[in-house]
């Protein structure tokens, strides 16, 4: 779930979102959106551990987002930092979108994806030892009459294959969104 179902301050939505799926049985999208929120989501996560009596590790999800192009913002950069230096890992992912945040051709926003997923990969090494190269691909369209990403587009199915090209080249691991 990505996004707050309740009629609650914009601000605490990170917080309520998980509260909402845990009590429901559905999985949270992970983002954190306010380094203010930084504790508090820690402390939401360390309560679940402690109920289900696991460790930290293994009930925290922590997201942030690439929005510009190859740029982890400052406040993504702060959120991922705050979560390392207390051993959590924090996804990095992006969600291009063709005609805003990526080149309007199908070819030049699957070159930019494989940019950013070399660049998450090789943050994943540094951070986290991770020593597998996945490539994941959720490339839309921007719709220039509502100005919205819309999602299930024909040129997300063109996008994912490209990319599963790509990953089966360099020999790695690949996901991408689905259309329904």
């Amino acid at each position: 779930m990505l996004g707050c179902r309740l009629p609650v301050p914009g601000p605490l939505e990170p917080l309520y979102e998980r509260y909402y799926c845990w009590k429901y049985g559905a999985s949270d999208s992970g983002s954190i959106h306010r380094d203010e929120l930084c504790p508090y989501v820690l402390a939401l996560y360390e309560a679940l551990a402690s109920e289900r009596g696991v460790p930290l590790e293994q009930v925290f999800r922590g997201t942030v987002y690439l929005v510009p192009p190859l740029k982890l913002g400052r406040h993504e950069a702060y959120q991922v930092a705050y979560f390392w230096e207390r051993g959590l890992r924090v996804r990095i992912g992006d969600m291009l979108t063709m005609g805003a945040t990526a080149p309007v051709t199908v070819a030049g926003a699957v070159t930019l994806n494989l940019a950013e997923q070399l660049a998450m990969c090789i943050l994943g090494w540094a951070l986290y030892g991770e020593k597998r190269l996945h490539l994941g691909s959720a490339i839309s369209v921007m719709d220039m009459r509502t100005t919205i990403r819309p999602y299930g587009r024909p040129e997300m199915a063109v996008t994912n294959l490209m990319t599963a090209q790509l990953a089966r080249h360099y020999g790695a691991s690949f996901s991408g969104h689905k259309i329904l």
